[in-house]
C-alpha cells in the first residue's frame, strides 16, 4: 500500500536583530531562519504595519539556504526613538521582531529648510535617466518622496542620506502627460 508522506517544517520561521538597540546610520544584522530554502527574500521592510513603512530591501534580496535561513545587513535610517517593528517577507511565509531605536535626532527641532536638489542633466527625454543630487537633509534618513510632474519617481529601495545629509540617486523620466 502506498502512504502519502507530508513533511512540514518542525520550525516556526522567526527573524533575529543584532544589536538589539542601535542609532541611525548603523548597520544591524537581521538572520532568519525556519523559512522554505532556496527562496528570495520579498519584503525586509521598518514599521511595516503602520503609517510611515519604510523598505530596506536590499538591491539584491537575499535567499533562503537549504536549512531556510539567512542572513543580511540594513542600515538604520532616521527613525525616532524607541521600538520599531521589522518584518520579513520570505516566499509566502511572514514574520517579524522588534527593535529600539536609540541616540536619535529625528524630529530634533533642526531646520533643514536649506535642503535642496540638482537634476544632471537639466533637459531629458522620457525613457532618459537622470541623476538626483540632494544635499542639506537629515542624516542617515531615507528619501520619503520624489516626484515629477505629479508622478511618483521614488526608486525602490529607496535612496538614504550619508552622514552629512547628502544623497545621489537616479530616475527614469516618464512619460508626461504634456
Amino acid at each position: 500500500a502506498n502512504t502519502p508522506l507530508t513533511i512540514s517544517s518542525a520550525i516556526p520561521a522567526s527573524i533575529t536583530v543584532e544589536p538589539q538597540s542601535a542609532e541611525p546610520g548603523q548597520v544591524v544584522t537581521i538572520t532568519g531562519s525556519g523559512f522554505t530554502p532556496f527562496v528570495s527574500m520579498r519584503q525586509l521592510a521598518i514599521n511595516a504595519s503602520g503609517m510611515g513603512s519604510i523598505s530596506v530591501l536590499p538591491d539584491t534580496r537575499p535567499f533562503t539556504n537549504a536549512s531556510g535561513e539567512f542572513t543580511t545587513g540594513v542600515l538604520i535610517p532616521g527613525l525616532p526613538n524607541g521600538d520599531h517593528e521589522v518584518a520579513v517577507t520570505v516566499g509566502s511565509t511572514s514574520t517579524a521582531a522588534i527593535f529600539t531605536v536609540s541616540g536619535s535626532t529625528y524630529l530634533s527641532g533642526i531646520d533643514y529648510s536649506a535642503a535642496s536638489i540638482t537634476v544632471e542633466p537639466q533637459s531629458a527625454a522620457p525613457g532618459q535617466m537622470v541623476a538626483i543630487t540632494g544635499s542639506g537633509f537629515p542624516p542617515f534618513g531615507l528619501v520619503q518622496q520624489l516626484g515629477l510632474g505629479g508622478i511618483d519617481v521614488l526608486p525602490i529601495p529607496q535612496p538614504n542620506t550619508d552622514s552629512v545629509g547628502k544623497f545621489i540617486t537616479q530616475i527614469l523620466i516618464p512619460q508626461l502627460g504634456l
